[in-house]
């Protein structure tokens, strides 16, 4: 991927503070119905570029800045509802 495809961006706060990552998206073509969009999402680390992980995303095409990155299959922490707290 081109230099300018990779955005820096948190995956949550971790045991020794915040988790930062660069990631990159290209749209898979020919996956799935043409009313979804397939992307191929990296990760990469920020301080050792050669450590990469992957991922097969369906998602509505939105800009990168807007994605969240909260979610466990990314490597984000999952949060409980509020309501569900303290069972």
């Amino acid at each position: 991927m081109q230099p300018q495809a990779w955005h820096t961006r948190s995956a949550g706060d971790g045991a020794r503070g915040i988790r930062l990552f660069d990631w990159a998206r290209v749209t898979v073509q020919g996956a799935g119905s043409p009313e979804q969009d397939y992307w191929l999402l990296a990760r990469r680390s920020c301080t050792s570029p050669t450590d990469l992980a992957h991922y097969l995303c369906n998602a509505r095409n939105v800009p990168l800045a807007a994605t969240s990155l909260q979610s466990p299959e990314l490597g984000g922490r999952s949060r409980k509802p509020s309501s569900e707290l303290g069972r």
